[in-house]
């Protein structure tokens, strides 16, 4: 046990003070924190992804080039962490869906709510999800979580040119797919 925690110790060591993992923490576990609950609507994943996402930069320390701000570098690698978890979500949803059909010889069931604006919501919910991940971020950063266009590009590492694009192009494809909802909105 004292081995192990001065073996942890000298390979701190090297390290300036202001890259060590308690000043990373510090510094930039918060707004971490921030961005991950606002894109994930959950407080405990945002806590697990944040401390991930700190986890990581630590042990890639050295890919950060310098081009960008730190804070812009981590985000990136937070929402490269809170991609994968949708990802792996999505592939876990998929095998309980055809498990419970294998077994029940009928598939889960929907939401409840059966008029016309369930339907629409629920038709809204499914092509946000389904939007690319460099479309639906800024969208959902914008126009659900009310961030200002600046605050929004720099949270997701990109230009406002390129985010006030991709805002419009999700708009595009939403308003095609959601075409027959238009009466309701």
């Amino acid at each position: 046990m004292q081995q192990e925690a001065a073996d942890s110790g000298d390979a701190l060591q090297g390290i300036p003070p202001e890259e060590s993992p308690d000043w990373l923490y510090r510094e930039y576990y918060p707004r971490i924190y921030r961005h991950l609950a606002v894109r994930s609507h959950s407080e405990f994943l945002a806590d697990d992804l944040a401390q991930d996402t700190l986890l990581q930069a630590m042990r890639h320390k050295d890919s950060f080039a310098g081009r960008g701000s730190r804070m812009n570098w981590l985000l990136t690698i937070a929402n490269n962490m809170h991609n994968r978890h949708l990802a792996h979500e999505k592939r876990f949803r998929r095998v309980l869906e055809t498990r419970f059909a294998e077994s029940s010889g009928r598939s889960l069931p929907e939401e409840d709510g059966e008029n016309a604006m369930a339907e629409a919501v629920r038709d809204l919910r499914a092509e946000l999800a389904a939007l690319p991940a460099s479309l639906r971020a800024p969208l959902e950063l914008t126009a659900l979580r009310g961030r200002g266009y600046v605050e929004a590009a720099a949270a997701l590492g990109i230009e406002v040119t390129t985010l006030r694009m991709r805002i419009h192009r999700a708009k595009k494809i939403l308003e095609k797919r959601l075409n027959r909802h238009r009466d309701l909105f």
